[in-house]
């Protein structure tokens, strides 16, 4: 019974048995690996803001990265934010949210991104709410990339939270980039 056949079993056939019918529909879901991120397109590296919903102003867009390196834009290098696309804001309040879904209740997570300002008199803020706790929220004033980030406590049911990226008032533009909320290593 040497070989890759077991003796008295049918052989293996290559290709597609069209005999069998395929389930009506499929379900993938998402692994749970600790510290993944739950936040979808955070890295905003795909073509669209799929996952982001725009609010305020609504002009939002994708705009090329100056990150790790990279001097297509500006000329300038920074130290963070991607070579290839990053979240830029401009007008009145714009801004963008997700709704972040697969969290535990009554565990304590943190928000994180990576945000600058072209102008210090406006602000860029990252926030969280919906969570079951009261809003939390952090900004910067900066012009080179700087990681802010808040931490909240899902309550007792919440199993999703609302993040947001939001730019103050004024004509500049604000950037954002590497948006996180690592999956707990237990959940």
């Amino acid at each position: 019974d040497i070989g890759a056949i077991k003796f008295g079993t049918k052989p293996w056939k290559a290709g597609h048995d069209f005999s069998r019918t395929p389930p009506a529909t499929s379900v993938l879901k998402r692994p749970a690996i600790g510290y993944m991120n739950l936040v979808k397109n955070a890295c905003f590296e795909l073509p669209t803001l799929e996952a982001w919903t725009l609010i305020g102003a609504k002009t939002a867009k994708l705009t090329t990265g100056n990150g790790w390196g990279a001097k297509s834009v500006s000329g300038k290098t920074y130290p963070t934010g991607t070579s290839k696309l990053e979240l830029r804001l401009g007008g009145e309040n714009d801004g963008v949210e997700q709704i972040v879904t697969g969290l535990q209740p009554r565990r304590r997570y943190t928000l994180s991104a990576w945000m600058r300002v072209a102008d210090t008199k406006e602000t860029v803020s990252l926030g969280a709410r919906g969570f079951g706790g009261k809003e939390v929220s952090a900004s910067t004033g900066g012009t080179v990339w700087t990681r802010q980030s808040v931490s909240f406590e899902t309550g007792p049911s919440a199993s999703s939270v609302i993040i947001s990226l939001k730019k103050s008032p004024g004509a500049g533009y604000a950037w954002c980039d590497n948006v996180a909320i690592p999956m707990a290593a237990s959940d």
